[in-house]
């Protein structure tokens, strides 16, 4: 009887932990699905709706994604502004999750949309001759003047990993604890984070000026202090002789060494641009970050903020 007893209460005493619900998580894009899932783990299921080197400006939504919205409990999103696809989509459509935006995040380290010099631009507008067309309105990103590209600050990192942890922890306080630890421990890791690519990307790597394609890391820039003087992609941006002038002139006044690329976009032109300038070229990726190697999810933002900050160092040295 005494046995049945104990037996008895160790079952109960297990009963909670094997009826915990576990949550459908959706989150939008790589980098901040790689913070949810440090915080995640093993628990539950946390899946990424923009997969492959795929990008959120012009992404449209298969019948899979549209099944994993519908599935979901929670979904993560930088906000309507950034990933039009989803707004547009739960505009027209009632789910089930709670849409979180994080923009919304209190505490979060927000600047302006600012209006950086388009170093590709022609005086009439347009390029005759052109030998490549590009429309770049969805590669502008703003809410209420707010730049999107929050994440790629590791203090906000920071903010959203903490901010999110207690979000979970509200859905599903039976994984509180959990939630809370690995929030902690990887808030840990970012401030290591930052302390390394502050070192990479000391004062003699701050002071020379590059471009870059698309204006996605200003928030990256003010927090290591780095002097980017421009962008080349602008809205309805052409490729044709008049605009590799302009790049020409431009590269030439402000004595530009180096010009990034990003993976996500054709390096068509930027290919163009460092051969007749002699230009180094170099790539960066604030959106996937894995420069076509594989990475696993919790180790990828870490990778692709390292890696970009190395990236620059070698291209400005």
């Amino acid at each position: 009887m005494l046995v049945r007893i104990v037996y008895l209460a160790i079952c109960f005493l297990f009963v909670p932990v094997a009826l915990a619900k576990d949550l459908n998580i959706l989150v939008t894009i790589n980098p901040i699905y790689s913070l949810i899932t440090n915080i995640t783990k093993n628990s539950g299921n946390t899946e990424l709706l923009i997969r492959g080197n795929s990008s959120p400006h012009d992404y449209q939504l298969k019948p899979s994604d549209i099944k994993k919205i519908k599935n979901a409990d929670i979904i993560f999103m930088i906000d309507g502004d950034f990933e039009v696809f989803l707004a547009k989509y739960l505009a027209k459509n009632t789910i089930k999750a709670k849409v979180i935006k994080i923009i919304e995040f209190p505490n979060l380290v927000t600047l302006p949309a600012r209006n950086i010099k388009v170093l590709n631009v022609v005086e009439d507008g347009h390029d005759d001759d052109q030998d490549h067309h590009h429309d770049h309105k969805a590669h502008e990103h703003c809410s209420h003047n707010v730049d999107m590209h929050i994440w790629a600050s590791p203090l906000n990192a920071q903010i959203m990993v903490h901010e999110a942890a207690s979000i979970l922890s509200e859905y599903n306080p039976d994984r509180k604890n959990y939630y809370q630890k690995n929030a902690q421990s990887t808030i840990e890791k970012l401030r290591v984070l930052d302390k390394e690519i502050a070192k990479i990307l000391d004062k003699k790597i701050q002071q020379k000026p590059f471009i870059v394609f698309h204006d996605g890391y200003q928030y990256f820039e003010q927090q290591y202090h780095l002097n980017n003087v421009g962008v080349v992609a602008g809205n309805n941006f052409v490729y044709g002789p008049k605009t590799m002038k302009r790049l020409r002139e431009n590269i030439e006044e402000y004595n530009i060494k180096c010009i990034f690329a990003e993976p996500q976009f054709s390096d068509y032109l930027m290919q163009k641009v460092a051969k007749t300038t002699g230009t180094k070229l170099g790539y960066i990726d604030i959106e996937w970050g894995t420069f076509g190697e594989p990475v696993a999810s919790e180790d990828l933002y870490f990778f692709m903020m390292k890696r970009d900050a190395e990236n620059i160092r070698a291209c400005l040295s």
